[in-house]
């Protein structure tokens, strides 16, 4: 088995080539053609330096964050299409292509973000406090993906493991656990 990061579209892409077993990914709405499993809720919060002005909020609107110079991921990336959408736009913005350059951006001072909370572990070296968003509250749906009639025993293993650990209670990190049911 080989595991392979790529952005939403690309992973959906190649589950549909047969160039992939599964896929763990972002999901809008369910794609056509392929089983989706729920798998977790993902939730975005404001990632800002520690000493930012931000850090004595508990919790703050995203609108609060069009005062701020703003770090932004690529427009390919399924968070920026979220981010801006909860934005409605946004004044300075700064663009990275991934996530730890955001990061680093960040800590460096250039700016705030907005992150799902299933990529705070990857942006713990940067040092960042973080808050969740309100108003509107924004959300991913994380899923595994497959096509049915390509039935692989890789493929297989892997949603068996994904099906223990969500069974066993372990969520993803920064996330809630799915809910519902397959959608086929």
């Amino acid at each position: 088995m080989s595991i392979e990061d790529a952005l939403s579209d690309e992973v959906l892409r190649r589950v549909r080539a047969g160039e992939a077993d599964l896929a763990v990914t972002v999901v809008r709405t369910p794609p056509r053609g392929l089983d989706t499993q729920p798998l977790a809720t993902d939730e975005f919060c404001a990632v800002f330096p520690r000493e930012h002005r931000f850090a004595a909020e508990k919790t703050f609107a995203w609108e609060q964050l069009r005062t701020e110079p703003f770090i932004a991921f690529d427009p390919a990336s399924s968070i920026r299409a979220q981010v801006d959408a909860a934005l409605h736009g946004s004044g300075r913005v700064v663009q990275a292509r991934d996530i730890a350059a955001v990061a680093g951006l960040v800590a460096a001072g250039l700016g705030v973000s907005a992150v799902p909370g299933l990529v705070l572990s990857l942006i713990e070296f940067a040092g960042l406090a973080h808050r969740p968003l309100t108003g509107p509250q924004v959300r991913r749906k994380i899923a595994v993906v497959r096509d049915l009639r390509r039935p692989v025993a890789a493929g297989d293993a892997g949603l068996r493991a994904i099906d223990a650990a969500a069974c066993a209670g372990m969520p993803l990190p920064g996330t809630r656990a799915g809910r519902g049911r397959r959608n086929r």
